[in-house]
């Protein structure tokens, strides 16, 4: 830290740099970089007081070679702690993030779920069944659709995929297109859209489809 107060730059306390060396390090030797020289931790003085000021790291310490405790407590409390009903969800190694549990009412509770299935089923039904009934029309007939009507048919058909997406979750189940199954954690929301082919399908019919909808 450099400020107009002090002639001289502020650096880490020696702490916070062993926080951060503890934490990147491994990462840094499995890509094959050794830990920089010029960050030799015991170069820092071990505390912000009026002979050496520095800058102290974050009150998580993460003291070098802490052994382990004799009851390993669950990853959750540590990591997702931040959150509101942390109890509510888990921990993804592969990903770094925290999902929810898929059955877990956080924002919502069962019944306001259960009224939005029925109230987006609905809508989805009637939008599937008129635009395809305006798509068949232009094929039936596509001379009497002309520009600018024309565009209206490239609508509806948008509008008919986005709606098609929501019936392939209602009928594939919110379980096998939002949720997955994660060995140790149970049934869990997808946080990596890529690796689960039903829910990276719903995804591109939904935001791909209601972007074009909205061009046209």
């Amino acid at each position: 830290m450099c400020t107009p107060q002090v002639p001289t730059p502020i650096g880490p306390c020696r702490d916070l740099c062993e926080t951060v060396k503890n934490r990147c390090s491994p990462v840094m030797a499995e890509l094959g970089y050794p830990w920089p020289h010029f960050l030799n931790c015991s170069r820092f003085p071990p505390e912000n007081n009026v002979e050496h000021m520095c800058m102290e790291g974050p009150e998580e310490k993460m003291p070098p070679h802490s052994p382990p405790t004799t009851s390993p407590r669950p990853q959750l409390p540590r990591r997702c702690s931040h959150y509101a009903h942390a109890h509510k969800y888990r921990y993804i190694n592969a990903t770094g993030t925290c999902a929810p549990l898929c059955q877990a009412n956080i924002s919502f509770n069962t019944s306001d779920k259960s009224f939005a299935v029925v109230w987006m089923t609905i809508w989805a039904v009637v939008c599937f069944a008129v635009t395809l009934f305006t798509v068949l029309s232009f094929l039936l007939e596509a001379a009497a659709f002309r520009y600018p009507e024309r565009a209206a048919v490239h609508l509806a058909l948008c509008y008919n995929l986005v709606a098609l997406g929501y019936l392939v979750r209602l009928v594939a189940g919110p379980g096998r297109v939002t949720c997955h199954t994660d060995p140790g954690l149970g049934m869990v929301a997808v946080t990596e859209g890529a690796l689960h082919t039903t829910c990276a399908l719903v995804f591109l019919l939904l935001y791909y489809f209601t972007t074009a909808a909205s061009v046209w």
